[in-house]
């Protein structure tokens, strides 16, 4: 050992013979030694190079080792060296107070040379280990740093790709939800589109994967259990994965080996995340045979099993399988995954009070399955389809809506609009005030991510003046972790909803804070209102030529409201058509494409 990682013992006595003699009793110690006859020089070497320990005589001239150790102990830079008294005197009250100056120990002369070296050896290695903790903290400090560093780093880069991602699903799940309500869809369109929304809800819930790891690493991830149809979970989810089992030309086989409830109570979201993740995870790696399905429900439980004919797992692997970004297997056939799936999958089977078993053997396939509780419920407030609202009672309701995206507007401009809304659009915070001062809106949707003025800024703004104190402002995001919604509500922000919006969620949130009755379609208020909003048709001989006809048809099933304006300006050219052509003009500015497609038809079978 060199002798600058040697430890250093400073040796302090006015007694050259006493110096020699301890001189000699510690040299077969693997340490260095250092002298000093008083205490003045005790301090001068200590300033040149601070000892590991001082063994240091009490009696002494000019300075006695008391004042020497009270000096040490107020020093920042010395007052951890660890002082060993030495003193003929054995008086107790002399021993306690070098104990009370900071001492580590005392030591009466004549000395016993192996009692000496064994305090010296136990005081030398307790320094040692202190320093060594003392590094290991300051290590273990850095580590900690550095890991929260990371840590903002990648919620600030989930958060940025979270709100990327959910920005076109936005537009794609929300024109979804506006054709799933137009009945005069045909059967093969309104497969296609819950297909597509079936879709987009599968690409949703993988981005949500990676959200959700994150809270189950902080411990923030909880149960939002709600009453729900299982079958149609059931059938939703299995469809989607005979489709995806099409694709890859293997056989997918749902079965029920029981009879199920209608409807149960649980958190629909995490079984559906669940059961995707299983089934996701068999397709992918099966390429030859199938999957099977099998769901058995008795008293209150629920047993999902999914088996596949897939790669297998190799036994030493099995192990690993649940670990975060891991896919084991051969390196040169990697499926394409964030390597998330089962991890979260296995830990929200957990949190719901289970566990989640696997058999495999390699070459051959896998099997998957969890037993976990699933109440049923009573069905008898369910069984009637959920009605369809199309409007309110009431005076006019304005609504400003503000994005820097327009086609994110553009969803809930048609959607709010046809219900009798009165819509607002601004395309960031500064012209959200400046249009909000002028309208005085209801209120005020608004993004929290935009160029010039984000939603938080402009919330906090509008907060200040009086006239705005109690307007609902709801924040929308694509960005929906809990710090996001927080730093909202701080802002000022009556409520808050995460994109891609669902509609019914919208609904609802309107519904609370503005007190709204809804119409429904059926209704006597409804008939009333479809009367009061379908003027009589133009005269006959004044309406549009059968071919005219189908073109306005063919655009509303479409649902493109501007190529109708823009075929509507070409029928306004027509001397004849002018007061129809202004109609169906007035009814496509409200967004009203399914009371225009009714008006038309008749004229599409008119003989030309």
């Amino acid at each position: 050992m060199s002798n600058k990682n040697r430890q250093l013992v400073l040796v302090v006595d006015d007694h050259p013979e006493n110096l020699k003699m301890l001189g000699s009793i510690l040299k077969q110690n693997d340490c260095m030694l250092a002298f000093a006859t008083n205490g003045a020089k005790a301090l001068n070497s200590i300033k040149q190079r601070p000892p590991d320990l001082i063994l240091l005589d009490i009696m002494m001239p000019g300075m006695n080792g008391f004042e020497v150790c009270q000096q040490l102990k107020q020093n920042v830079a010395t007052k951890d060296i660890p002082v060993i008294f030495l003193s003929a005197k054995t008086e107790k009250e002399n021993v306690i107070h070098g104990l009370e100056l900071g001492a580590v120990d005392y030591v009466t002369k004549p000395f016993n040379h192996k009692e000496l070296i064994t305090r010296v050896n136990t005081h030398l290695e307790l320094k040692a280990a202190k320093e060594e903790l003392k590094q290991t903290i300051e290590q273990l400090k850095q580590a900690y740093q550095a890991a929260e560093a990371a840590n903002r780093t990648k919620n600030a880069f989930l958060a940025s790709m979270s709100h990327e991602l959910r920005t076109p699903l936005n537009g794609i799940l929300g024109y979804t939800q506006l054709f799933r309500q137009d009945n005069c869809l045909n059967a093969e369109q309104q497969q296609g589109i819950e297909i597509i929304h079936r879709c987009g809800e599968y690409l949703l819930t993988l981005i949500n994967d990676i959200l959700e790891l994150s809270k189950i690493e902080a411990g923030h991830l909880e149960l939002n259990p709600n009453d729900f149809s299982l079958k149609a979970l059931l059938d939703s989810t299995t469809e989607l994965f005979q489709l995806h089992a099409q694709q890859k030309n293997i056989a997918f086989n749902y079965q029920r080996l029981s009879p199920i409830p209608q409807r149960v109570h649980a958190d629909e979201k995490r079984l559906r995340q669940i059961i995707i993740s299983l089934l996701s995870n068999a397709v992918k790696f099966t390429k030859h045979g199938g999957v099977t399905f099998q769901v058995t429900y008795l008293d209150g439980k629920i047993r999902f099993q999914v088996e596949d004919t897939g790669i297998g797992i190799a036994p030493e692997e099995l192990e690993h399988i649940f670990k975060p970004f891991l896919q084991i297997g051969d390196p040169n056939h990697k499926e394409p995954g964030s390597g998330l799936g089962l991890a979260i999958t296995k830990q929200l089977v957990e949190i719901m009070g289970s566990e989640l078993q696997v058999e495999s053997t390699l070459g051959q396939g896998s099997t998957f399955w969890t037993l976990l509780d699933l109440p049923a419920v009573s069905t008898v407030q369910s069984m009637s389809a959920e009605p369809i609202i199309i409007g309110f009672e009431g005076s006019p309701r304005k609504i400003l809506v503000v994005d820097d995206k327009w086609e994110n507007r553009a969803v809930v401009v048609k959607f709010l609009k046809p219900l009798g809304f009165e819509i607002i659009e601004a395309e960031n915070g500064q012209e959200a005030i400046d249009k909000a001062l002028i309208s005085r809106p209801d209120v005020i949707m608004i993004d929290t991510i935009m160029p010039i003025m984000d939603g938080v800024e402009a919330t906090q703004k509008l907060r200040k003046r009086a006239e705005f104190f109690d307007t609902v402002i709801i924040a929308f995001s694509a960005s929906v972790f809990n710090s996001n919604q927080q730093q909202c509500l701080e802002a000022g922000c009556t409520d808050f909803i995460a994109k891609p919006i669902v509609h019914k969620v919208l609904l609802e949130k309107l519904q609370q804070h503005l007190d709204l009755t809804w119409i429904y379609e059926g209704t006597t208020e409804s008939v009333q209102e479809n009367h009061a909003n379908l003027a009589p048709s133009p005269a006959p001989g004044k309406g549009p030529s059968a071919e005219q006809a189908a073109t306005l048809f063919e655009l509303t099933l479409r649902g493109d409201i501007t190529a109708i304006q823009d075929y509507i300006a070409q029928l306004l050219e027509h001397d004849d058509l002018q007061a129809f052509a202004q109609h169906i003009q007035q009814l496509a500015d409200k967004f009203k494409i399914r009371q225009i497609r009714q008006i038309v038809q008749p004229y599409m079978d008119k003989p030309t």
